[in-house]
């Protein structure tokens, strides 16, 4: 069983927006479940986000699939606790504005929290995604144009569309809407090379138009170059080197967190 210490003060963590107060122990049951990976919902039950002033209540339909991280918590008081964190900039942002009813002014929609984590059951990957790699990073399934995770970031999310967010980390928030995004169609693998397909062109977007009309007018190529580098920023990992997956869409560098460090 692997252990690990997460001091938390009161205000807002730059990346996960949650608000806590005194120290938390989070304990990982298995390494498996130290991991953000894919659940299906397999009950209509309610999660919540906590907002700056309040919590906002998410309910999450049955047969959903979402990524989430299980772990056990232990409180200051020494109270244990089993949760699932939700990581909701991988569902889309129709799915989540019509479906889930969640809005852009909460602050922290990114993220939520359950104590009844058994009503998720794992599955594997959805092939709708960019990237499979699983990590510990909220990173872990999409991609950026910078590793630190400042600059403009592309997610395929697991509702199968396809969504470009301009600069998504410009101050450590996140934009709710993409800047522009389609519903994915088609997806064609061969080896490491993966192809999407989709009605219309989506800004920011290097994408090829392969027809004059249709749902597969739009083309998008993905190569996983099966490429770890190291790098160093001082917003990420205090400061230290880490190391990042490489690869290309339309021959433009994305970056994903491998979650080593070194």
């Amino acid at each position: 069983m692997r252990k690990k210490k997460i001091q938390i003060g009161i205000g807002l963590l730059a990346l996960t927006g949650l608000l806590a107060i005194g120290s938390l122990s989070v304990r990982a049951d298995s390494a498996t479940d130290s991991l953000y990976q894919y659940y299906r919902v397999n009950r209509t039950f309610k999660v919540w986000t906590a907002g700056i002033k309040a919590k906002h209540w998410i309910t999450l339909p049955k047969g959903m699939i979402v990524q989430a991280v299980k772990q056990t918590q232990l409180s200051s008081n020494g109270k244990s606790m089993n949760v699932a964190e939700f990581n909701f900039r991988m569902i889309s942002y129709a799915t989540r504005k019509n479906k889930l009813h969640m809005k852009q002014t909460w602050r922290n929609w990114t993220d939520a929290t359950t104590r009844t984590p058994q009503y998720l059951t794992a599955v594997k990957p959805p092939k709708v995604l960019l990237t499979d790699h699983l990590s510990a990073s909220r990173q872990s399934g999409f991609l950026s144009n910078r590793a630190d995770n400042r600059g403009n970031m592309v997610i395929a999310t697991v509702d199968g569309y396809l969504e470009y967010y301009q600069k998504l980390y410009p101050t450590g928030d996140s934009n709710f809407k993409p800047q522009s995004y389609a519903k994915i169609t088609k997806i064609r693998q061969s080896g490491n090379v993966k192809y999407f397909y989709y009605r219309h062109h989506i800004k920011g977007l290097k994408d090829q138009a392969v027809r004059k009309s249709g749902k597969y007018r739009y083309r998008l190529k993905e190569v996983n170059l099966n490429k770890k580098v190291t790098l160093q920023y001082p917003s990420v990992n205090d400061g230290l080197p880490s190391t990042y997956f490489v690869y290309t869409l339309s021959n433009q560098k994305y970056y994903v967190p491998t979650g080593e460090f070194k």
